[in-house]
């Protein structure tokens, strides 16, 4: 990744406490659970909620960013939710504000704020609500921390292991600073994810467990099993075929 935001904006990232390294980007394990709420097919973190919201408070305090240079980005839409409700926003007011001004102006809203209080500016959505768009710092809230639920996010092309397309579209949101929450553990599974954080914990910007002290052959294992289902699964049958546009992956 490159940095395309301007010299002074580059120098007031590094500058941040929170960026411990050479660079304005960290990768952060959070020891947290993905939870469902009753029969909901979506995902949600609570543990990463709070990381995310703690964050966008010390980048506030320390007049970092302003909140329109904010952007978080989660590949469920209940951890939007989640993180939205963390933020004092109103989902049902938000709903309806965006029915209105699409039925006034034929543009729909793809996130409405509730005006008026700190936080206003920030955009926080999922992947695909974040195509086209970028920010001066982007927060990425992973969710995931179950190697037996990476079966089901492939096949139906969910969340961000395994999903290179998804995960470039996430990370290139970030026009100057770069922060991600989320089970390493799991994350590693993934040779592009491994890659990524090796090059961020080179850099001084990874705080988690070392790759080689978390590469338990318990997770080597289940991490190969996931991947050579998923593999022969996606060669047996054509999803790209099929609409996968689940309601949980929508906006609102």
């Amino acid at each position: 990744l490159r940095s395309a935001a301007p010299v002074e904006a580059y120098k007031r990232f590094t500058a941040w406490r929170g960026f411990a390294g050479k660079v304005p980007v960290l990768i952060e394990h959070v020891g947290g659970q993905a939870e469902r709420n009753g029969d909901s097919p979506s995902w949600f973190n609570s543990a990463e909620v709070k990381r995310v919201r703690d964050a966008v408070d010390d980048l506030l305090a320390n007049k970092v960013v302003n909140t329109d240079g904010i952007g978080i980005i989660t590949p469920f839409a209940k951890q939007v939710e989640k993180i939205r409700a963390a933020f004092g926003w109103d989902t049902q007011w938000n709903k309806r504000q965006g029915r209105n001004h699409e039925s006034k102006t034929g543009v729909v809203l793809a996130d409405v704020f509730s005006f008026g209080t700190k936080y206003t500016g920030i955009r926080v959505g999922t992947v695909e609500a974040f195509q086209g768009i970028e920010r001066d710092i982007i927060i990425i809230s992973t969710v995931r921390t179950d190697f037996d639920d990476l079966w089901h996010d492939m096949k139906l092309k969910l969340g961000l292991v395994a999903s290179h397309q998804r995960l470039n579209v996430a990370l290139s949101r970030a026009k100057g600073g770069l922060l991600i929450f989320g089970s390493t553990l799991l994350l590693q599974a993934d040779p592009a994810w491994r890659t990524l954080i090796s090059e961020v914990e080179a850099q001084g910007g990874y705080v988690g467990p070392h790759l080689e002290q978390a590469e338990h052959p318990m997770i080597g294992q289940a991490a190969g099993s996931v991947m050579e289902n998923a593999s022969s699964a996606l060669t047996n049958h054509d999803y790209e075929g099929e609409n996968h546009d689940m309601p949980w992956r929508v906006e609102y």
